[in-house]
């Protein structure tokens, strides 16, 4: 793969013995990276090929499979949602079709289902789930 780094990661994010606190961990590094798509920051060791953006979604979607209960690791499913939305806004129309197509908005609308009626936590999982949903319909032409 395009990064060493992430094709390491995304079997330990999804290992029967990963911990709530391993999936956090993975959730803040796709933040991180997806910041350093979206600001053209990649390190110079790695390609600034279009395969890190599309490394990161697979990574980021496998990682919401592994919560077997997002409101029990909400903070977890937060951050990858923020970061798969910033990945998404950074790269545009073809990786939101690529997400599309690997069905991100399901996903996320089971996580929103999840969260409906809760509190503060919730809500928080409510707007992102929004966010990105919404930026995904604009880049592809489709109203959701």
């Amino acid at each position: 793969g395009a990064s060493p780094l992430l094709d390491r990661l995304a079997p330990l994010l999804v290992a029967p013995t990963a911990t709530k606190a391993v999936r956090l961990s993975g959730a803040v590094l796709l933040g991180n990276l997806a910041a350093a798509v979206g600001l053209n920051h990649l390190p110079a060791e790695v390609p600034q090929s279009g395969d890190v953006p599309l490394q990161a979604l697979s990574c980021g979607l496998e990682l919401l499979g592994a919560c077997a209960s997002p409101l029990d690791e909400s903070d977890g499913v937060y951050r990858c949602l923020v970061a798969l939305g910033t990945l998404l806004v950074a790269r545009g129309a073809d990786l939101c079709q690529i997400a599309k197509d690997l069905d991100i908005n399901d996903r996320i609308h089971s996580i929103m289902t999840g969260a409906r009626g809760g509190g503060a936590t919730e809500q928080k999982l409510l707007q992102v789930g929004i966010d990105v949903t919404s930026v995904i319909a604009k880049s592809t032409g489709v109203q959701i």
